[in-house]
């Protein structure tokens, strides 16, 4: 253990795919393996938003509701679940973030498993969740 007066440094990494994923990539992928789709608003739908102010309202109540009947009607019938469709106006609100996994793999030689976020990729969350007893299985 070294001295309390010492001073530690030690290095920071970034633990991300190598996607370089966007918004626009990840909802690409999610929306075609389930076989659905999204869309962004406008720029007048989302200045007329945030006027009324109750956009999050209304996308909780789609979603929301959905995901409860998805979870009422599993076989097995899901009671619990740390999963849920409700997004609060942080979630929704715009950001711009960047990561990058370069130093972890340059100073560690870390290597990836799953390196690109793909239907195979969700297909192995979706099947460890539904083990769990967390995700509906609707089958």
């Amino acid at each position: 253990m070294p001295p309390h007066d010492q001073k530690l440094i030690a290095p920071l990494f970034n633990l991300v795919d190598d996607s370089n994923s966007t918004l626009l990539s990840i909802g690409e992928v999610v929306t075609s393996y389930f076989g659905t789709t999204f869309e962004f608003f406008t720029f007048v739908e989302n200045a007329a938003m945030k006027l009324t102010g109750d956009h999050v309202e209304e996308i909780n109540e789609h979603h929301v509701g959905g995901w409860t009947e998805m979870i009422t009607t599993s076989k097995p019938p899901i009671p619990n679940t740390p999963l849920s469709a409700y997004m609060d106006s942080f979630a929704l609100a715009k950001h711009v973030l960047a990561y990058s996994n370069t130093k972890i793999k340059e100073v560690v030689g870390y290597k990836l498993k799953e390196p690109f976020f793909n239907h195979e990729t969700i297909k192995e969350v979706i099947d460890k969740w539904k083990e769990e007893g967390s995700w509906p299985n609707l089958d």
